[in-house]
């Protein structure tokens, strides 16, 4: 009964192989960024994350924002 239906269906193809092909070479998943980060385990202070968290979405991006600020004060 669904195999007629989708028969039927003037929108419903069967992709080639060479269709095929091409989709399972395309990358899937976030696009790539010029520059990559390390995915880290870190613990930090109940009270320095509760202050980024509530700086609303994007808080992980700010405190590494901060983190990079503060290294550029150091001596090299």
């Amino acid at each position: 009964m669904i195999a007629v239906g989708i028969a039927n269906d003037p929108d419903t193809y069967e992709p080639s192989g060479a269709e095929i092909a091409e989709m399972r070479s395309l990358r899937r998943g976030r696009p790539a960024t010029a520059s990559s980060k390390v995915l880290l385990s870190v613990r930090y202070s109940p009270e320095v994350v509760a202050f980024f968290r509530a700086t609303g979405p994007g808080w992980q991006t700010r405190m590494d924002d901060v983190l990079k600020s503060w290294i550029a004060t150091q001596a090299p």
